[in-house]
């Protein structure tokens, strides 16, 4: 599993170019996990194929997943 600073190095790379033009441009950084759920869905619903795998990246070290 990776760690905090792991995903935080997730969502900072979703929340740069060309992603956040493309795909989190509606989409508020999240200040704490509770919302990654809406990052990954508008990674794989807006994305190409790189965003798509971003966003299985995150849900893979996303801790909380499977309580929500």
């Amino acid at each position: 599993m990776i760690g905090t600073e792991g995903i935080e190095a997730l969502i900072d790379c979703a929340f740069s170019e060309p992603y956040r033009s493309m795909c989190l441009w509606s989409v508020r950084r999240p200040a704490s996990d509770g919302n990654l759920s809406l990052v990954i869905s508008a990674l794989k619903n807006n994305g190409d194929m790189r965003a798509w795998r971003l966003a299985n990246e995150i849900e893979a070290a996303w801790p909380e997943k499977g309580r929500n």
